[in-house]
């Protein structure tokens, strides 16, 4: 009996090696190292596929005008020029330049003020002691052949000595070095005058050309030099 148990045992056992071998699936299909690609697909290419000809670098993109700031600061106006006249003195001038200046289409805006303004130059000795004192010093001067010279009568110098009073310091010099070579050491004092001081500044088109002859022979004494346009 036990042969037919064996024999039952080895029927299912090869029944059961069929079943399971038709329940395994398929082994997958092998991909193909390379894939057939369509008409309007473009392969990618390995580097070392391509010749060094054939490289370029990319550039990078060029900023638009619109991506770029904008100066926002206010600068001159190049299509008219300036210039600044002066100082100008007396009040008819003023009248008179600035007629001239209008008939010939020019812009003027005028300034005034007060300065002083350096017009003598006094060389004195100091005040003495007494009148008899200063008296006795200019007898002196005189004997050595100084003239010119003055006894101050009254007030905050009174008693002192004046040697001349020079418009220019080239006299003011000569007169030093004289009484220097007498021995004696003088001062000098500038004496000032408070005076009405006025600037003009005008300006014109950038293709006018400024009458600079007719001008200096109108009005020699006043300065004309460029002067920066107002901002805007």
């Amino acid at each position: 009996m036990k042969w037919v148990v064996y024999l039952i045992v080895l029927a299912n056992v090869l029944f059961f090696s069929t079943h399971m071998r038709d329940l395994e699936p398929p082994p997958p299909a092998a991909i193909p190292m390379e894939l057939p690609l369509t008409d309007h697909a473009t392969r990618l290419q390995l580097l070392s596929e391509i010749s060094p000809s054939e490289l370029r670098v990319r550039q990078a993109p060029v900023a638009r005008p619109s991506d770029t700031p904008t100066e926002t600061d206010a600068t001159p106006d190049r299509t008219i020029r300036c210039h600044r006249l002066g100082p100008i003195g007396a009040d008819g001038q003023i009248t008179r330049l600035q007629n001239w200046l209008e008939e010939r289409g020019m812009s003027v805006k005028l300034h005034t003020d007060e300065r002083r303004e350096l017009t003598r130059y006094w060389v004195y000795f100091p005040p003495r002691k007494t009148r008899a004192d200063a008296i006795a010093l200019v007898t002196t001067l005189r004997g050595k052949g100084l003239r010119d010279l003055l006894v101050v009568p009254r007030g905050d110098m009174a008693n002192a000595v004046s040697l001349g009073v020079y418009s220019h310091r080239t006299s003011v010099d000569r007169r030093v070095e004289q009484l220097q070579r007498q021995g004696y050491k003088p001062e000098v004092t500038p004496r000032y005058r408070t005076v009405k001081a006025a600037w003009m500044d005008i300006s014109f088109a950038a293709g006018f050309d400024f009458p600079v002859t007719a001008f200096a022979s109108l009005f020699p004494e006043i300065e004309v030099t460029p002067a920066p346009c107002p901002t805007g």
